[in-house]
């Protein structure tokens, strides 16, 4: 191994460290008032890295090592890691700014014309029901107009009903929807 591949490895390492301690001083600081459930070293605390997977993260590029793969334990409390996927868990799952709901949709479609069609079912709304909040998406490759925001499916049915006569081909869909306005 050259000297400037484990000058660079040893760098990495002692990054990894540096944030793997600055956390375990953190957590240890947090449950300092609570010794009896510290476990210092689990059983599912090591992870293997190969070589490459560290010079790739330093983004070194054409620097090759063919002395094998390397080995870092990491140890960390258990919980380090139950907090990071709890975390990650309710980052995916919820968006602070929205809340379970419905909407009604009034057009669904792929295709050439499909982003057109789209915002000529949003024109021809707005025309009927202008206070009504109204969004057109774009999920591969589909495009879909719904419109509302409303908190339980009673008050979905009772808005799908006023709006059949324009809009026959609307349904109720579950869906995040934007929290109220508060008056």
């Amino acid at each position: 191994m050259s000297s400037f591949a484990s000058m660079i490895l040893t760098k990495h390492t002692r990054i990894v460290l540096l944030f793997f301690s600055v956390n375990m001083y953190a957590l240890a600081q947090e449950e300092q008032n609570d010794e009896a459930t510290w476990k210092l070293y689990p059983n599912d605390s090591t992870e293997v890295i190969n070589e490459t997977s560290i010079l790739d993260t330093t983004n070194i590029g054409t620097l090759t090592i063919s002395s094998g793969p390397a080995f870092v334990e990491i140890v960390q409390d258990y919980r380090v890691k139950q907090l990071l996927e709890k975390d990650k868990y309710l980052n995916e799952k919820n968006d602070p700014l929205q809340i379970d709901g419905y909407r009604i949709k009034i057009y669904f479609g792929s295709g050439a014309n499909s982003q057109k069609e789209a915002n000529q079912a949003k024109a021809r709304f707005l025309e009927k029901f202008s206070k009504t909040k109204i969004y057109v998406k774009w999920t591969t490759p589909n495009y879909t107009t719904s419109v509302g925001n409303f908190r339980t499916k009673m008050d979905a049915e009772k808005f799908l009903k006023e709006m059949s006569v324009d809009f026959p081909e609307g349904f109720i869909v579950p869906s995040k929807i934007d929290l109220p306005e508060l008056r």
